[in-house]
Protein backbone atom coordinates (compact mmCIF):
# COMPACT_ATOMS: atom_id res chain seq x y z
CA UNK A 1 0.00 0.00 0.00
CA UNK A 2 1.43 3.82 -0.87
CA UNK A 3 1.53 6.81 1.07
CA UNK A 4 -1.50 9.20 0.00
CA UNK A 5 -1.23 12.67 -1.12
CA UNK A 6 -3.26 15.72 0.22
CA UNK A 7 -3.84 18.74 -1.10
CA UNK A 8 -5.73 22.24 0.10
CA UNK A 9 -6.06 25.70 -0.90
CA UNK A 10 -7.87 28.58 0.52
CA UNK A 11 -8.69 31.82 -0.52
CA UNK A 12 -9.70 34.66 2.31
CA UNK A 13 -10.01 37.91 2.53
CA UNK A 14 -9.55 40.60 6.18
CA UNK A 15 -11.06 43.44 7.91
CA UNK A 16 -10.21 45.45 10.38
CA UNK A 17 -7.18 45.77 12.20
CA UNK A 18 -6.53 42.60 13.68
CA UNK A 19 -7.49 40.88 10.25
CA UNK A 20 -10.63 39.33 10.78
CA UNK A 21 -11.86 36.79 8.09
CA UNK A 22 -14.55 38.80 5.97
CA UNK A 23 -14.30 35.66 3.60
CA UNK A 24 -12.89 32.15 3.06
CA UNK A 25 -12.96 29.74 0.62
CA UNK A 26 -11.49 26.39 1.46
CA UNK A 27 -10.71 23.93 -1.53
CA UNK A 28 -9.21 19.96 -1.37
CA UNK A 29 -8.06 18.58 -4.38
CA UNK A 30 -9.54 15.16 -5.11
CA UNK A 31 -8.04 13.16 -8.12
CA UNK A 32 -7.17 15.83 -10.12
CA UNK A 33 -10.07 18.41 -8.97
CA UNK A 34 -10.12 21.11 -7.05
CA UNK A 35 -13.55 20.90 -4.86
CA UNK A 36 -14.96 23.25 -2.12
CA UNK A 37 -14.12 21.85 1.38
CA UNK A 38 -16.88 21.81 3.72
CA UNK A 39 -17.26 20.46 7.05
CA UNK A 40 -20.19 17.83 7.68
CA UNK A 41 -21.29 14.74 9.42
CA UNK A 42 -19.43 12.65 7.13
CA UNK A 43 -16.08 14.38 6.09
CA UNK A 44 -13.11 11.58 6.83
CA UNK A 45 -11.17 12.10 9.66
CA UNK A 46 -8.02 12.53 8.01
CA UNK A 47 -9.12 15.27 6.20
CA UNK A 48 -10.40 16.72 9.09
CA UNK A 49 -7.16 16.63 10.63
CA UNK A 50 -5.71 17.89 7.66
CA UNK A 51 -8.06 20.70 7.66
CA UNK A 52 -7.44 21.50 11.36
CA UNK A 53 -3.58 21.65 10.48
CA UNK A 54 -3.97 23.99 7.46
CA UNK A 55 -6.78 26.57 9.42
CA UNK A 56 -4.49 27.08 12.83
CA UNK A 57 -1.70 27.41 10.53
CA UNK A 58 -3.36 30.69 8.78
CA UNK A 59 -5.03 31.37 11.82
CA UNK A 60 -1.47 32.22 13.54
CA UNK A 61 -0.09 33.54 10.18
CA UNK A 62 -2.89 36.22 10.18
CA UNK A 63 -3.10 37.14 14.22
CA UNK A 64 0.74 37.27 14.35
CA UNK A 65 0.87 39.69 10.99
CA UNK A 66 -1.80 42.06 12.93
CA UNK A 67 0.72 42.06 16.02
CA UNK A 68 3.11 43.31 13.95
CA UNK A 69 1.27 45.90 12.12
CA UNK A 70 1.15 43.96 8.91
CA UNK A 71 -2.34 44.41 7.82
CA UNK A 72 -3.85 41.70 5.20
CA UNK A 73 -5.93 42.69 2.35
CA UNK A 74 -5.92 38.91 0.25
CA UNK A 75 -4.27 35.80 1.55
CA UNK A 76 -3.91 32.66 -0.87
CA UNK A 77 -2.79 29.35 0.67
CA UNK A 78 -1.78 26.09 0.04
CA UNK A 79 -1.34 23.20 2.06
CA UNK A 80 0.52 19.70 0.61
CA UNK A 81 0.75 16.61 3.22
CA UNK A 82 2.16 13.33 2.06
CA UNK A 83 1.69 10.19 4.24
CA UNK A 84 3.56 6.79 4.16
CA UNK A 85 1.54 3.63 3.88
CA UNK A 86 0.56 4.24 7.78
CA UNK A 87 -0.93 7.51 7.41
CA UNK A 88 2.22 9.17 9.61
CA UNK A 89 2.89 12.52 8.24
CA UNK A 90 6.09 12.45 5.61
CA UNK A 91 5.88 16.02 4.41
CA UNK A 92 4.26 19.16 5.28
CA UNK A 93 4.45 21.79 2.91
CA UNK A 94 3.03 24.85 3.70
CA UNK A 95 3.01 28.36 1.17
CA UNK A 96 0.91 31.71 2.02
CA UNK A 97 1.13 34.21 -0.70
CA UNK A 98 -0.18 37.64 1.31
CA UNK A 99 -1.08 41.01 -0.21
CA UNK A 100 -1.00 43.84 2.60
CA UNK A 101 -3.29 46.70 2.87
CA UNK A 102 -0.66 48.16 5.22
CA UNK A 103 2.80 47.57 7.04
CA UNK A 104 6.25 46.68 5.81
CA UNK A 105 7.33 43.23 6.51
CA UNK A 106 11.12 43.31 7.44
CA UNK A 107 13.16 39.85 6.84
CA UNK A 108 13.13 39.69 11.06
CA UNK A 109 9.17 39.92 11.02
CA UNK A 110 8.98 37.18 8.29
CA UNK A 111 11.13 34.95 10.36
CA UNK A 112 8.87 35.89 13.10
CA UNK A 113 6.03 34.96 11.57
CA UNK A 114 7.58 31.34 10.38
CA UNK A 115 8.34 30.64 14.05
CA UNK A 116 5.24 31.23 15.46
CA UNK A 117 3.18 29.31 12.87
CA UNK A 118 5.21 26.16 13.77
CA UNK A 119 4.51 27.23 17.19
CA UNK A 120 0.08 26.66 16.46
CA UNK A 121 -1.23 23.80 19.06
CA UNK A 122 -2.25 21.52 16.18
CA UNK A 123 1.92 21.43 14.61
CA UNK A 124 3.12 21.73 18.50
CA UNK A 125 1.16 18.25 18.90
CA UNK A 126 2.34 16.59 15.79
CA UNK A 127 4.90 14.07 15.36
CA UNK A 128 8.62 15.68 14.14
CA UNK A 129 7.94 15.39 10.06
CA UNK A 130 11.58 15.07 8.39
CA UNK A 131 10.39 17.59 5.39
CA UNK A 132 8.73 20.24 6.94
CA UNK A 133 8.20 24.16 5.30
CA UNK A 134 6.72 27.15 5.23
CA UNK A 135 6.88 29.77 3.03
CA UNK A 136 5.58 32.95 2.96
CA UNK A 137 5.44 35.49 0.33
CA UNK A 138 4.36 39.12 -0.01
CA UNK A 139 2.56 40.05 -3.38
CA UNK A 140 1.06 42.39 -5.42
CA UNK A 141 -1.98 40.70 -6.57
CA UNK A 142 -3.90 37.74 -5.00
CA UNK A 143 -4.52 36.03 -8.14
CA UNK A 144 -1.13 36.82 -9.28
CA UNK A 145 2.24 35.47 -7.85
CA UNK A 146 4.20 38.23 -8.10
CA UNK A 147 6.64 37.84 -4.75
CA UNK A 148 8.21 41.13 -3.75
CA UNK A 149 9.68 39.31 -0.67
CA UNK A 150 9.71 35.34 0.49
CA UNK A 151 11.33 33.38 2.97
CA UNK A 152 11.32 29.57 3.26
CA UNK A 153 11.52 27.50 6.21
Amino acid sequence: MAGKEFLFSMQCRYQGDENAVRSLRVYREQEGTRIPFELDLITPGFEIFCYAIFTCQHTYLRLNCAERGLLLDCVQGEMHLSTDENWLLQRQFLSFSMRLRSGDPSADTVDYLVERMQRCPVSSNLKPIGDNQIMLAFVDSCEAGDARQQTAR
